[in-house]
């Protein structure tokens, strides 16, 4: 028995030490941030979990919306979680924001750029803008969308601004009883994504009230409202379980078929402009045309660098 004691002495200071090194660890790692406001911990090791996994679970709809708008109100636009050892900055003053996303020292996300780049095996993002790690690589493909951010370009818009604008009024209208709730985040998306298409690809995609089966076609299977909505919801829970795919087989499967769809999309679109660009037609002003007349120099720029970009920017 004597035996025994010192080997169970033996584990439980095995632990004891292992427990008191992950400790030392997560204080190491939270203590570089301990000059940013954080909300207040439930857990040492767990960190702000529960507070995401709670919030979750009552909003019902696999986000933690509700939760993130406390802790704005509550620290302002600028605060840290931690989730056991890794720590997520959030910054909400548009800004700090520009300075995020513009300036070279900060680095982008390693773990984002792997789940967006290739979703579940399936390429979805890959090498577009938002994943590029690399500064100088970065710079030069951004300004292909500089056209899209023209004053006198956005100008010349406005009527296919207020042409999207006003089908959204007439959808809306019939709703507007004074008792009827509409899912107003969903249906303004989806005049976002009118507009992007209509101004930055000369496309129509009518994704306001899924005419056409193209980016908001509703899945039939899940009853999620989008391909993208389904795809991003899908993301949502592969970072909340890194072991997803093998969980949840037929689901993940799913979504590389969503991903898969939404690059064909994309690919559809950017040959149907080659062969016009080939055949010397006329081409709308747009950031689809811009790209392919800069990568029509490139040699590296194949076409699903291009279906990169075209998914990338919406």
């Amino acid at each position: 028995w004597q035996t025994a004691l010192w080997v169970l002495l033996a584990i439980v200071a095995v632990l004891a030490t292992a427990i008191a090194g992950l400790a030392c660890y997560f204080s190491w790692i939270r203590r570089k941030f301990s000059h940013i406001p954080s909300p207040p911990m439930s857990n040492f090791f767990l960190g702000h979990f529960p507070a995401l996994a709670k919030s979750k679970e009552k909003d019902g709809s696999g986000t933690a919306d509700h939760v993130f708008l406390k802790w704005a109100s509550e620290m302002g636009d600028l605060y840290v979680i931690h989730v056991m050892w890794m720590s997520f900055v959030i910054v909400l003053n548009k800004d700090d924001v520009k300075i995020v996303h513009t300036v070279p020292k900060h680095k982008k996300s390693h773990q984002a750029r792997t789940v967006t780049g290739s979703f579940l095996g399936e390429r979805f993002l890959g090498n577009g803008l938002v994943n590029i790690e690399d500064y100088e690589t970065w710079k030069p493909r951004r300004k292909l969308y500089d056209p899209a951010f023209n004053k006198s370009y956005l100008k010349g818009l406005y009527p296919k601004f207020n042409e999207c604008v006003e089908l959204f009024l007439d959808k809306l209208a019939p709703h507007a009883d004074g008792r009827t709730e509409v899912p107003m985040k969903k249906h303004i998306c989806a005049t976002t994504l009118d507009i992007i298409s209509k101004v930055a690809f000369a496309s129509d995609f009518d994704s306001e009230w899924n005419q056409m089966p193209l980016l908001l076609k509703y899945s039939k299977a899940t009853g999620v409202g989008s391909l993208l909505d389904y795809t991003f919801l899908g993301m949502q829970k592969v970072m909340n379980n890194p072991l997803f795919k093998y969980v949840h087989p037929f689901e993940a499967r799913s979504y590389r078929e969503t991903v898969r769809a939404i690059r064909s999309i994309g690919r559809d679109c950017i040959r149907k402009r080659i062969r016009a660009f080939e055949n010397h037609e006329d081409l709308p002003n747009d950031i689809l045309t811009n790209i392919l007349k800069v990568a029509s120099n490139d040699e590296t720029a194949d076409i699903e660098t291009l279906v990169d970009d075209f998914v990338t920017f919406y």
